[in-house]
């Protein structure tokens, strides 16, 4: 189990560099028109990425926590339980619970907001991009 969740953490932080190296180029490529700001916007493969890590972050604390009894039953249970939170959380985070504390570059990964004030449809945010990754994890583990 420690090996999977070391090679999903390790993959995960390939896919979320992957996506900082395309909005660096996406910037690059639009020099002079292109407001600094583009820089840290939220794409899918940060979202991904993120949610890779969080998921490998998570296979690697369950095991070590439950050292004896049905591994396979607890780690699919905290997943449903993760991709459940995640899916109630999501509408309080994006409407009455939504932090103003960290800088907007921060805020965009939690909320989608970018730097526009309010949450952002077409920008992919770790709460409710997480939620489906989850449950997915939670049904290969039973299987």
């Amino acid at each position: 189990m420690q090996q999977i969740a070391s090679t999903t953490i390790r993959r995960g932080a390939e896919v979320f560099g992957l996506g900082l190296l395309l909005r660096v180029q996406e910037y690059v490529l639009a020099w002079g028109w292109s407001p600094w700001t583009d820089l840290f916007r939220v794409d899918i493969l940060n979202t991904i990425g993120l949610s890779m890590i969080l998921m490998g972050l998570v296979c690697w604390a369950v095991p070590a926590r439950s050292r004896n009894g049905p591994t396979r039953f607890i780690v699919a249970a905290t997943a449903l339980l993760v991709g459940f939170a995640i899916s109630l959380l999501t509408p309080l985070i994006w409407t009455s619970w939504r932090t103003r504390r960290p800088p907007w570059p921060l805020e965009t990964y939690i909320n989608g907001v970018h730097n526009l004030g309010e949450p952002q449809p077409w920008l992919f945010p770790i709460f409710h991009g997480q939620g489906l990754p989850s449950s997915g994890w939670r049904w290969d583990s039973c299987c």
